[in-house]
Formats: C-alpha cells, sequence, structure tokens
C-alpha cells in the first residue's frame, strides 16, 4: 500500500493535514506489518508504541464496525485487539466508545459459540444468518450515536503527543518546536 510517510518525524507528521493524519498512520503501520510477518500482526503492533498501537485497534475496530457492525468485527478478528481498542478510547480520551466496545466484547463471549459454528461451516450464507441470532446490534447503536467525535478526538491528541506516534529510532532525531 502506498503512503505518503516513509518514516515517522514530528516533521512527516505536522506535515499531514487533519484529513490525511489517521489514513496515513494507519497505511504506515499496515505497510510495517506486511513488511515484516503478516502472521505475526499482533506481535508486531503490540511492540508498537501505544500511539500506533492504540490508533491501529481504534481504526481496526472502527473500519469493521463501520462495514458489518460488531458481528462483523469479532467474526473477522476473533476479538484479537479488542482490549487495546478499549485502551484506545480511553487513551483518545473517548470513554463512552470504550464503555461500548466492553459491552461488545461481553456479549461476545457469551456469544462464542455462534461465532466458532459460524467460521466452521464457513460461508457468505452462515455469517449472514449469523446476524438473526447475535444480540450485538444495540452495541452497534450504541457505537453510530456516539461516531461522530472519534476521528477529531484522534486527531487532537495525536497533534498534542506526537511522541506517542513515534518509533523509538526517530524520537531522538527530532528537535523540539
Amino acid at each position: 500500500m502506498e503512503g505518503k510517510l516513509l518514516e515517522l518525524t514530528r516533521v512527516s507528521l505536522e506535515a499531514l493535514t487533519d484529513d490525511e493524519l489517521e489514513y496515513e498512520l494507519y497505511i504506515y503501520i499496515l505497510n510495517k506489518i506486511i513488511g515484516e510477518d503478516y502472521d505475526k500482526e499482533y506481535e508486531i503492533v503490540t511492540k508498537l508504541p501505544n500511539g500506533l498501537k492504540y490508533l491501529f485497534a481504534s481504526i481496526q475496530l472502527e473500519n469493521e464496525v463501520y462495514n458489518g457492525g460488531f458481528n462483523q468485527y469479532f467474526y473477522n478478528t476473533g476479538g484479537e485487539f479488542i482490549d487495546e481498542a478499549i485502551e484506545a478510547f480511553h487513551y483518545f480520551g473517548l470513554p463512552q466508545i470504550a464503555e461500548i466496545a466492553v459491552k461488545a466484547a461481553e456479549i461476545a463471549v457469551k456469544e462464542i459459540d455462534l461465532h466458532i459454528t459460524t467460521k466452521k461451516i464457513g460461508t457468505l450464507e452462515a455469517f449472514s444468518n449469523s446476524y438473526k441470532y447475535t444480540e450485538l446490534d444495540e452495541a452497534d447503536s450504541d457505537f453510530y450515536k456516539n461516531d461522530e467525535s472519534i476521528s477529531p478526538t484522534r486527531i487532537a491528541k495525536i497533534r498534542k503527543n506526537v511522541e506517542d506516534f513515534l518509533l523509538a529510532n526517530t524520537a531522538n532525531s527530532i528537535g523540539k518546536k
């Protein structure tokens, strides 16, 4: 995937517009995962600085929920990054979204058999049918009611705490403004 960021520095992040910032950081992380070993996605992401780890986990959750709700998020990811996503929403100052994610995780745990059965069948029809049995709809509705603040709040946090989004080898090579 092609992005503008070749390296993470204070200067390169500050050069991005607000419209570009989250996307470019997310693409940077995806390229890092693909470049290292996609099978070790969790290990790679959780070793990143907290800002990058939290950005990835929160955007991953957001993308899946926007595309197919929490049912799709837990089906596609197995909830692998749910703890990091919850931490991320707290870090970004979005406790209401964190609570919605907690509620969704609690429901997903209760519905684990549904996801196991659906994955075992492995068809699009089985996945589509799983929506008839899930109780994640309320979490979806709550998420959509509160989602307008996610991106602006996340961008403000990134702008205010750039150091949290720099890799260790670039953090020392930059000067403060």
